[in-house]
């Protein structure tokens, strides 16, 4: 039995919804979104590996990456610290499910450092 919700979408992602449904020749939305989601849905759970470069520019900030390194340290594999003239460079390695990647990544976002995503 099927349930039908509502979703409400920004208009660019909602004109590349359509172009999915149009390119792959889909259904319809309800297609594409059902697909979609029983794709992703299991990666929130799942136990994932990423690594992370955090590049800090200025060096008063090291303190507030030190306490983020401490708030994920369950997660973190490994991590090196390297300096670059007056800059540091951070490459971290962690093991967690998505919703604990993406909060190291926000966590870092939020402290304003540069982070770029080498894999995961």
């Amino acid at each position: 039995m099927s349930k039908i919700i509502s979703v409400s979408l920004p208009k660019e992602l909602a004109d590349s919804l359509d172009a999915a449904v149009q390119v792959h020749a889909l259904a319809g939305r309800s297609v594409c979104m059902r697909d979609a989601l029983a794709h992703y849905l299991p990666t929130l759970t799942q136990r994932i590996t990423g690594t992370f470069l955090v590049a800090l520019i200025q060096q008063a900030s090291r303190q507030q990456l030190h306490d983020i390194i401490h708030d994920f340290e369950d997660a973190i594999i490994s991590h090196n610290h390297q300096h670059k003239n007056d800059a540091c460079i951070d490459i971290v390695l962690l093991s967690a499910d998505s919703a604990v990647l993406n909060a190291f990544v926000g966590a870092c976002k939020e402290k304003g450092f540069f982070i770029q995503t080498l894999s995961a």
